[in-house]
């Protein structure tokens, strides 16, 4: 009887997880429809709430989850704080407690666990994210030539649910939009950006990587074919520097995980040997790095300077107030630049926001999700191996972007990264 009850058991959770997969595969597929009509965001939320609550008796969230709960609790401390100091109305609180600064955490531990519990890295998953790339790949180009043919500036089309929304309200924008491109100038032109499904065009390259390593796991040729096109074209569509940056260092991680132990071996002992070449030749490591920074702030030198002044502003508004921050976003920089203060940087900003007292707690999810995910991919699994690309490509967009607010869009990766760190399959397998 009780081998009987196991196997029933086990064949129950199994069944559990093909239906998961089969919702959010469904979900990732009806991106386009969903975004026309304004329920991209909110149906991935509910979706991911549903997921959490079908085995909540069962829930195991990992160990990385929690972590990332906890800068949620102390950024709605310090939200709160903040509130109570400022004597702000009760719903002026409420609106801050439940905005993406808060949520957005929150969402971001819900995403993990709904990929640890369920181990949504099943071929079904893998197609529904190709599918995506080919979405991004006929959409993007579309409208990028609408755009250079057109000579518009950005072209959006307002959802219908935005419509029924206040138009000042800044999810109309971000969330409730169709926003195909945005004029950009890059390289002293003005050139159009790619959006699409996402608020922001880092964000869109963000998904555009998380896309490229997860279909790497792809079986059938023309889907993995197409999903890497898709992937690309989201990256260099958005026109993300910190975007094209990640890619090369996830990428790096990626073929170095995957390598065979004695393979990493000798490629560390190169990697080391051409540094110690460059300094005996008087090329410090810091002289290019420079250079670097330099040849990639000149892409778009306008951008740079703003961001280099919000991160200023960020920074003296955390020493004011160092250890709870200031609750949540601040004022724009000036009418020339909408850049509200402790936005565009996970590190000013949630110092900013949040103090010490939240910021300590980010620093260590993150090291933490990092070091869980290089920990799963030392046997050179395929899942955990993207998933660790993934987690990189997030460490390295945080400095210039909030990452608090990806999770909603790009509900796919952090689930990725979730199901790997609850997976216990042979390498050879997946």
């Amino acid at each position: 009887m009780p081998a009987a009850s196991s196997v029933s058991r086990n064949t129950a959770v199994r069944l559990t997880q093909e239906k998961a997969a089969s919702w959010f595969a469904s979900y990732l597929q009806a991106t386009p429809l969903l975004w026309a009509v304004g329920l991209l965001v909110p149906v991935g939320g509910l979706l991911t709430l549903r997921m959490l609550l079908e085995t909540l008796s069962e829930l195991r969230p990992p160990a990385v989850a929690w972590l990332w709960w906890l800068v949620a609790l102390m950024q709605a401390v310090s939200v709160v704080i903040n509130g109570v100091d400022s004597g702000v109305s009760p719903g002026y609180l409420l609106y801050r407690l439940v905005s993406s600064v808060v949520t957005g955490w929150l969402m971001l531990g819900m995403a993990l666990t709904v990929g640890h519990r369920f181990r949504l890295h099943s071929p079904r998953i893998v197609r529904g994210v190709s599918i995506l790339g080919g979405y991004i790949l006929v959409i993007g180009i579309v409208s990028i030539l609408a755009a250079l043919v057109t000579s518009t500036g950005e072209l959006a089309i307002k959802s219908p649910i935005g419509w029924l929304l206040p138009a000042d309200l800044p999810s109309v924008q971000s969330t409730f939009t169709m926003r195909f491109t945005v004029p950009e100038e890059t390289l002293g032109r003005t050139m159009p950006r790619l959006i699409l499904f996402y608020p922001w065009s880092v964000c869109l390259g963000f998904a555009g990587i998380a896309i490229i390593f997860i279909v790497l796991a792809e079986c059938n040729a023309r889907f993995k074919a197409v999903g890497l096109a898709g992937g690309l074209t989201a990256v260099v569509g958005s026109m993300s520097r910190a975007a094209a940056v990640a890619l090369l260092a996830a990428t790096a991680v990626y073929v170095f995980r995957r390598m065979r132990v004695g393979i990493q071996y000798g490629a560390l002992s190169v990697t080391c040997a051409v540094l110690a070449l460059l300094v005996a030749c008087d090329v410090g490591p810091a002289v290019v790095v420079s250079a670097f920074d330099h040849s990639v702030n000149a892409v778009r030198e306008g951008s740079s300077d703003a961001r280099q002044q919000g991160y200023q502003d960020s920074w003296r508004g955390f020493k004011q107030s160092p250890i709870v921050g200031h609750g949540w976003p601040g004022q724009i920089l000036s009418d020339e630049v909408p850049m509200p203060v402790g936005t565009h940087s996970s590190v000013f900003g949630v110092l900013y926001t949040g103090g010490i007292v939240t910021f300590v707690p980010f620093c260590v999810a993150m090291a933490g999700t990092l070091i869980a995910l290089l920990r799963k991919s030392a046997d050179r699994n395929r899942a955990a191996c993207s998933a660790l690309a993934i987690a990189v490509t997030l460490a390295i967009v945080s400095y210039g972007e909030g990452i608090y607010s990806f999770a909603m869009p790009v509900l796919f990766a952090f689930i990725w990264m979730g199901a790997a760190l609850g997976q216990r399959e042979d390498p050879a397998t997946v």
